[in-house]
């Protein structure tokens, strides 16, 4: 996927990363961010969002999306709620939707902001 995101000639830098891994990214540096078919079938689970979150400058957003199926089960759902306790991200919005319908099945959109 990264060589047909590159193929594109839209991106400035494109990065290969593990997300269960720390980024080797400067924290504060991004003012949005987009995650789409991360979050699908629980290989990526709820643990990598406070650290994502502090990619973003103060006021960023990161607007992300959650298969249904494992919303509540894998744990999105607590952690979301644990963040914006902490005061880590607060929920801009959070709707159940139809992403790329009639294709794809319900799932969670989420976009969040860094305080």
């Amino acid at each position: 996927m990264i060589d047909r995101a590159a193929a594109r000639g839209i991106y400035r830098k494109l990065s290969l990363a593990d997300l269960t891994r720390p980024l080797a990214l400067p924290g504060g540096s991004y003012d949005a961010m987009v995650s789409s078919g991360t979050f699908t079938h629980g290989h990526v689970g709820p643990e990598p969002l406070g650290g994502l979150m502090g990619l973003l400058r103060r006021g960023g957003h990161f607007a992300f999306t959650v298969h249904q199926d494992i919303w509540t089960g894998h744990g999105f759902e607590a952690e979301v709620a644990r963040l914006q306790q902490a005061g880590i991200l607060d929920v801009v919005e959070r709707r159940l939707d139809r992403f790329f319908a009639p294709l794809d099945p319900v799932g969670w959109f989420v976009v969040a902001r860094r305080p």
